[in-house]
């Protein structure tokens, strides 16, 4: 191909791509990213933060998730690797050694959970 003109995107009016490939490779993708995302809609959860009976210490409190302690200790693993800091998970609350609440909040958006406010503090 020979460029007559300086502009580079005169080029591109000479390609051709074909219609079937690219339409079947957009809804793969798209199916695949969608199905990877849970949701978890039905649960209010509360980001409370927490300086009492702690030194002084602030942590953040995870309510409102009703699952299994298992679900909370994975969701908590993510969370603490994630932020690089502590936590535990004891009766349906996930407690994070920080107070990064609008970190854990974005975290917790893109696993799934909708419905989450910050409360206390």
């Amino acid at each position: 191909m020979k460029i007559e003109s300086k502009n580079p995107f005169n080029i591109l009016s000479q390609l051709k791509f074909e219609d079937k490939d690219y339409e079947s490779d957009s809804s793969d993708n798209a199916l695949e990213v969608n199905e990877n995302i849970k949701d978890y809609a039905g649960f209010n959860v509360r980001l409370w933060l927490e300086k009492k009976h702690r030194n002084g210490k602030a942590v953040t409190l995870i309510t409102g998730i009703d699952m299994s302690t298992e679900n909370l200790k994975d969701i908590a693993k993510r969370i603490k690797s994630r932020l690089g800091v502590g936590g535990s998970v004891s009766e349906q609350t996930i407690l994070i050694q920080s107070q990064n609440r609008d970190e854990i909040l974005k975290l917790l958006r893109a696993e799934g959970f909708y419905n989450i406010k910050k409360a206390g503090g």
